[in-house]
This record gives C-alpha cells, structure tokens and sequence, in this order.
C-alpha cells in the first residue's frame, strides 16, 4: 500500500497559504446579499388543498396514508389537510438542503480553482523572479545544500522573499540573516516570519526598516511561540500597527512573549505601535523571564507602560546579563 504525497510546490504552498489574501474574485462572483435567504423560501409546489378533493378523492388520499374516513367531509378534510401540510414542509425542506448541498459543492469546487490559481500564479512568479536573479538563485543554492554563510545579509523583493522563506525552512547553515532596509511588504515579513516555524538554526533575524505590519507581527508572534532557539529579533522603523492602528499584531508578540523561553532581544523602536500596544507588552512581561533587551521608544507609550517594563527587567537582571532598556 502506498501513501500519496503532495508535489513539492503544492506541499511548500500549504505552508504559507494561509498567509494570502484571495482578491482575485469579483463582486460578481459572490452572492447578493440575501440571495440564499430568497432562493430558500421560494414555494417549490403549491401546497395541496384537501377542500378541492371529490369525496372519493378525499378517501382514497387518506387510505393512502393509512387513514380512516370518519364519513364527515370536513372533518375528514382537515386531518387530510395536516398531512398535506406536513408532507409539503419535508417536501420542501428536501429541496432547500438539495440546493444548499450543490451551492457548498459549487463553492468548494470555487474555492479549490482559486486556490489552484493562486498557486500556480505564486510558483511561476517565484521561478521567473529567480531566474532573472542569478545572485538570488545562488543563495538559494547555498542555503538549499547547506553551505551559507552564517551570518548572511541577502537583498529580496517581495518575491524572491517567499523563495527565501521556504528555503529557509530547511536551512541548517544561516545563524544571522539581515533583510533589513529592502522595503519589504507585510505579507513577504509574513512569509519570512512564517519560516521560524520549522526553522531550529537562525537565532538572529534583522527586519529592520521594512513594510511590515500586522500580518508579519502575527506570524512572528504564531512561530517564536514554539521556537526555542531565536535570540535576537529587531523590528525597529516598521509600521507594524499598518495604517488603520490594527494593534492585533502586537497583541500576538505579546503573547508569545508571555510564552517565549528562549528570545533575549527585541526591538520595537520607531514603530509608532501607540498606547495600546503599550500596556499589552507590559502585561505580557509579567510572564517572561527571558528577554534582557527590549527597544521601545518612539511608540508612544504610557510611561507607567514602559516603567513597567523597565521594573520587570531590572528584578530579572539580578542573575542575566546587564540590563538594557531603550526609550525616550
């Protein structure tokens, strides 16, 4: 017997799908709103009237039913007439279950084309990217065999990034690697966060002065909750609240760091996170008793918020290294 594997494409985009945006449907394609709800209580068939029945009518559909004719028509007609309406409502109710069974199997069958789409738009565009890069295909190379450098500086766009980050789910070489200052997209940080989920060698990551936001925060946030070996992540100069202050990334760091055993360092600097933020890394730091560096100024935090931090450090700092705490 034989175990059916996924391709190697299909199986790598499984990883990260979930990190995607699907905007490539339209308005039209989607149901006007309470279309279903219509469609659902439209009559399928006139209810039958026991009262239009002949006498003879009327006593056969009761003896259809296993019913006996009392001999009074009316009274007849009403018990006929709740089997009826009984009858219609199973009736109907079969035929609304058939149409939301074939609306589900048309959306499934829908959803699976779109993802099929997205997938094959994801792989193309990353095989074309990298074959325009040769310095990119190296690297790719490099980390794929195992032999890159350790503390590696490699130049992405946002997407050659996704090529990186599933190389990276592998790679045993990279100790350090810096993608700071590329102008990178949320979602290609998502992509990049996303690999230190399986990723047990890097321990440094510098995400500096990107285009990261919430979409980054909580995939950095979902993998250092179980990553164990990470020491050092900066994210300073990202607009990691994104332009409508969406602190739900924040709120995902923060709760990794009430988990994290393992993370010494983080940079949060000159990312306008606001008060919020603030007062939900406080909370978390009441909980961790790993981090000996944390960079918060220009955030615009409450200074009870970065006092806070500062005191729980200081109480840590007793029997860890020196402590280093950067605000304004």
């Amino acid at each position: 017997m034989t175990t059916e594997t996924a391709p190697p494409d299909e199986a790598l985009f499984s990883l990260f799908e979930d990190l995607l945006e699907d905007t490539s449907v339209s308005s039209s394609d989607q149901p006007l709103a309470g279309e279903d709800e219509r469609d659902d209580d439209e009559p399928l068939v006139h209810k039958l009237d026991a009262n239009a029945l002949t006498l003879n009518e009327l006593v056969q559909e009761l003896e259809k039913r296993g019913l006996q004719a009392r001999g009074f028509f009316a009274d007849d007609a009403k018990v006929l007439q709740e089997k009826f309406d009984e009858e219609h409502e199973l009736y109907v109710e079969a035929k609304r279950r058939e149409k939301r069974e074939a609306r589900e199997a048309d959306a499934k069958r829908a959803a699976e084309q779109r993802r099929r789409l997205l997938m094959e738009t994801e792989v193309r565009e990353e095989r074309e990217e990298i074959g325009r890069d040769r310095r990119m295909k190296s690297w790719l190379l490099l980390t794929e065999e195992g032999m890159a450098p350790p503390h590696s500086r490699i130049e992405v766009n946002n997407i050659s990034a996704r090529s990186l980050a599933k190389a990276l789910l592998t790679d045993s070489s990279i100790l350090c690697l810096d993608v700071s200052n590329l102008g990178l997209s949320d979602l290609a940080g998502a992509y990049l966060c996303r690999a230190l989920r399986s990723n047990r060698t890097l321990i440094k990551i510098e995400l500096g002065s990107n285009k990261f936001g919430p979409k980054t925060c909580k995939s950095l946030g979902d993998a250092l909750t179980s990553n164990n070996v990470v020491r050092f992540v900066s994210l300073e100069s990202n607009p990691l609240t994104g332009e409508k202050n969406d602190i739900s990334g924040i709120i995902a760091i923060a709760e990794m760091l009430s988990k994290n055993k393992a993370l010494r360092y983080l940079s949060l600097w000159r990312c306008g996170t606001g008060a919020d933020s603030g007062k939900a890394i406080a909370d978390a730091m009441a909980f961790n008793d790993a981090l000996t560096c944390i960079e918060v100024g220009y955030n615009g935090w409450e200074n009870s918020h970065t006092s806070h931090v500062a005191a729980k450090l200081v109480r840590e700092v007793i029997s860890r290294q020196p402590l280093q705490l950067f605000f304004p």
